[in-house]
């Protein structure tokens, strides 16, 4: 039975009952329950998507919300078909007709009655589209491919997220003659393209944007993309990292044509942010036929098979939720206002995002903070710490949650804060 909306909120009640001695209170009074919920909401009371309660996890950028119940739906009707490696003889392929789905997503032309395997591996070789385990595999992949022979530089902007530097990092371990170059982030912690080209020298084999940026939620405009990749070297690989693309506020014209328009731009997506299957690992990249061969595949640990079954099929069904991408989105979108709200009560500087996560300033060491908000069972990324980032001093990462998980946080880190 649906709950009617009086106009009065809890906290509104409680003020009115404690100020007039009315109502519950009067009858039986329980003034440090009350002065509990008007100090705010704590972990305690949260009960969050997919964990248990009182838990208030705000980092690791999940969906608030949960998964698409058509991808769950989609999960349940295929279970009993585990026990097998692919799709029966003559029938549709599952990861292929996913691919070719997702050039139709994307506007691109892609026959999906097809049922010959060879007709379908054939459609998505001309049609630029790769699917992996996440987006992040195909990152990885791309940085070792470019740089297999005769090694090179890889330039990212700083702050930037990680996976591209370790990746570095370990070829360097291994021998490899292969540099990281860190650009910073100009002033609102937006990439600088124009020192990022600057940047770019005869080694130069990669260029990686996260658009929307991790750690720094900011997005960089359309038209300064397009200028960068016009003065690029054709030689430079440029991956467009769009894993949270979905949460910008509307009007942003993504970078997906980019590339189908250039020979050496690589576009990358994840279904698990909107489309909440972080749990499931599946992500795709669309880009230049040629980069997909059988070394970028053997590089993203892509073999026959080899992605679960399953979350092909989930996702496959959450491209079609649009009511679930909706309420993912507004509640992100909720979220952060509130959120913008909270900090500039608590005159706390912050990054305005366009993505499911901020970057908030602590103006103070953030690790004693983060750990103090840890110990109220509030999870958020310390970016400052030893997994943290560069050119982040003091700053914390939240996640946008379900606004009951704002509201806690918030109750926690005015405690944390001192």
């Amino acid at each position: 039975m649906a709950r009617q909306q009086t106009g009065l909120s809890r906290r509104d009640f409680i003020k009115g009952a404690v100020a007039g001695g009315a109502g519950v209170l009067a009858v039986k009074p329980d003034y440090a329950w009350a002065q509990t919920l008007l100090s705010g909401r704590t972990a305690a009371e949260v009960q969050g998507t997919g964990i248990p309660k009182g838990i208030v996890r705000l980092s690791y950028n999940e969906n608030p919300i949960g998964p698409s119940p058509m991808a769950i739906e989609a999960i349940m009707g295929h279970a009993n078909e585990v026990h097998r490696y692919h799709a029966s003889t003559n029938t549709r392929n599952p990861e292929q007709y996913l691919a070719l789905k997702l050039k139709r997503f994307h506007g691109v032309l892609a026959d999906l009655n097809l049922r010959n395997p060879d007709d379908q591996k054939e459609a998505i070789r001309r049609q630029h589209i790769f699917v992996c385990h996440g987006s992040e595999r195909i990152l990885i992949a791309a940085v070792t491919k470019v740089l297999e022979n005769g090694g090179g530089e890889v330039i990212e902007a700083a702050p930037a997220y990680g996976s591209v530097a370790r990746t570095v990092g370990f070829l360097q371990s291994k021998g490899g003659s292969v540099e990281m170059v860190h650009v910073p982030l100009k002033a609102g912690h937006v990439h600088d393209l124009e020192a990022m080209q600057q940047a770019i020298t005869d080694r130069t084999k990669l260029v990686i944007i996260t658009n929307p940026n991790n750690p720094t939620g900011t997005l960089t405009p359309r038209d300064e993309l397009e200028r960068f990749i016009s003065a690029v070297p054709e030689r430079v690989l440029i991956i467009i990292d769009e894993a949270y693309i979905h949460f910008a506020e509307p009007g942003y014209q993504d970078a997906m044509d980019l590339g189908l328009k250039h020979k050496n731009v690589l576009v990358s997506r994840t279904f698990s942010k909107v489309y909440g299957l972080a749990g499931m690992r599946i992500g795709y990249a669309l880009g230049p036929p040629a980069l997909f061969d059988y070394g970028f595949g053997f590089y993203a640990a892509k073999d026959w098979g080899s992605i679960n079954r399953l979350a092909i099929l989930a996702a496959t069904a959450a491209l079609d939720d649009k009511d679930h991408i909706r309420r993912s989105q507004e509640t992100i979108w909720q979220g952060k206002r509130y959120l913008y709200e909270e900090f500039d009560k608590l005159g706390l500087s912050y990054t305005p995002t366009q993505s499911s996560f901020m970057v908030a300033d602590m103006e103070q060491p953030s690790t004693p903070i983060v750990a103090r908000l840890r110990e109220k069972n509030v999870f958020v990324r310390d970016a400052d710490g030893p997994l943290g980032y560069v050119n982040l001093s003091n700053h914390i990462r939240i996640s946008v949650g379900l606004m009951e998980e704002n509201e806690a946080f918030i109750t926690a880190l005015k405690g944390a804060l001192g």
